[in-house]
Parts: C-alpha cells; structure tokens; sequence
C-alpha cells in the first residue's frame, strides 16, 4: 500500500509540473528542434496523461502472477533491473523519454538518459520536471554519441533502451 501511494504521488505531481509547463516546454521543442508549439504542447499533455496511468495503475501491474503448476506453486514477480540507460532521439524530446521513463522508475529502477544532442535544454527541462525524485534515480548525460558505448559497456548499467541510433 505504501508503494502504490507513493507511485500516485509521484506520477501526480510529475503530470501536474508537466501541464503546469506545457507552454514553456512547447516553446522550448520549437526552438530546439522546429516542432510546431502546439504539437508539443500535445505532446507534453500525452506525457502527463502517461504519468497519470502509470500512477494509477503501477502497483497493480507490478503484482506477482500466479501460474499453473504441477506439483507446486509458481508465479511470475516483477524485480527491478537496476539502472537502465535511455538513449533518445530528438523527434519527440519529451514522449520518447516519458514514455521509458514512467515505468522503468515505477518498476523501481534507476534511469539514466542521453538524449539527442540537439535537444539538451529539453533533456535540462526533463531533469527539472522529474527533480522530486530521490537523488540519483533519474540522472541526465550530456555526452557525444561515441561515448555511449563506454556507458553502456559500464558494469553499473543492467539495461538500455535505444530509440533511433546512439
């Protein structure tokens, strides 16, 4: 019950900080990346909406599953992986990243991001919306592609997730 709360809180206010910014955060897609304004803010009410369902409906998707077993019990259970590397394209700055993000933190693991170049003040602005977490569970790299596989090669990485190329 105490995760279930903490998962409505934290997607609650991460959607609320992310509609209170959705003009700002348009703005700043569209100076980044040439996104019309009203295209990002839909795409930063869809990112909010995200964390909404996940807030709603991460403790229950996280419950372990019992199966059918002869002669015993068997169940599926759902462990967090560790820290997973998320590195995003530059075509959806927020949605690419919201939509990794939402249920790689409420499966309680840690995110690590290296966005696109090109959209670094979104990825800052990301950093910011998500700042109510606990330090060092979301953390942003500003470093050039020939650098991810040295990240990813990194024993404290358990996962990644690549959305287009590094």
């Amino acid at each position: 019950a105490l995760l279930s709360d903490a998962l409505r809180v934290w997607g609650r206010a991460v959607a609320a900080r992310l509609r209170a910014g959705a003009t700002q955060y348009a703005i700043l897609m569209a100076r980044e990346m040439g996104k019309p304004v009203v295209e990002g803010e839909a795409e930063i009410a869809k990112c909010a909406t995200t964390c909404e369902f996940y807030a709603e409906h991460a403790a229950a998707m996280l419950q372990p599953e019992a199966k059918p077993s002869v002669g015993g019990r068997a169940y599926v259970r759902f462990d967090p992986l560790g820290t997973v590397l998320a590195v995003m394209p530059w075509n959806f700055p927020f949605w690419q990243v919201v939509r990794c993000a939402a249920p790689t933190l409420v499966a309680g693991n840690t995110l690590v991001l290296k966005h696109a170049e090109n959209v670094s003040g979104c990825a800052e602005a990301l950093a910011e919306v998500l700042a109510a977490l606990p330090a060092g569970v979301f953390e942003t790299l500003y470093l050039a592609r020939e650098h991810v596989g040295a990240v990813i090669a990194d024993a404290r990485v358990h996962a990644v997730t690549l959305t287009g190329s590094p």
